[in-house]
C-alpha cells in the first residue's frame, strides 16, 4: 500500500450501522439475551460488493466490584431470505470482563469473500449480578472491498 493510500484510508472504508443502542441492565430483559444487529446486504448497488470487514463493539461498562459481564460476538450470513447461521466469532468466546468500568472496544477482523449475500451481527452480554450493573453497546461495521474508489 503507497504512502498516498494510507493517508486516505477513508477513501477506501465505509461505516455502517451494526445494530441500534442496546442497553444492558443486569437481571433485565437484555440480560443474557442474544440481540440480533442490522441485516446488511453485500450485494446492495449503493455499496457494491463487501469483501471485508471490521465489526466494532463499543461498549460503555459500569460493574461493582467482583461483577462480571461476558461477551458473545459473532457474525452470521445468509442468503436472502434463508435462516442465518455463524460465520465468525470473536475468538477466544467469551470475553469476561471483571469490576471493570469505562469505555471497552473490541473488534473482530472478517474475510466476507465465502460469506453468503446477507450478513449480520449477533450479541449477548451476560450480567453476573443483579440490576446495578450496567453495559451499553454498540455494534458498526467497517467494511471495504468495492472495485470502485472512493467507496460511497
Amino acid at each position: 500500500m503507497s504512502v498516498a493510500t494510507q493517508r486516505n484510508i477513508g477513501a477506501y472504508v465505509k461505516a455502517l450501522s451494526g445494530s441500534a443502542l442496546i442497553p444492558v441492565v443486569a437481571g433485565g430483559g437484555l440480560d443474557d439475551v442474544v440481540q440480533n444487529g442490522t441485516t446488511i446486504d453485500r450485494h446492495a448497488e449503493s455499496i457494491s460488493v463487501l469483501l471485508a470487514a471490521k465489526l466494532i463493539v463499543h461498549a460503555d461498562i459500569d460493574l461493582a466490584t467482583s461483577e462480571t459481564a461476558t461477551f458473545d460476538i459473532q457474525i452470521e450470513d445468509r442468503v436472502p431470505g434463508g435462516a442465518f447461521a455463524l460465520f465468525k466469532a470473536l475468538t477466544p468466546l467469551p470475553v469476561v470482563l471483571e469490576a471493570a468500568e469505562g469505555v471497552y472496544v473490541f473488534e473482530l477482523d472478517v474475510d466476507l469473500g465465502p460469506a453468503k449475500q446477507e450478513i449480520r451481527a449477533t450479541l449477548k452480554v451476560t450480567m453476573s449480578a443483579g440490576a446495578t450493573d450496567t453495559v451499553d453497546v454498540m455494534m458498526v461495521f467497517l467494511v471495504g472491498g468495492p472495485d470502485e474508489q472512493p467507496i460511497t
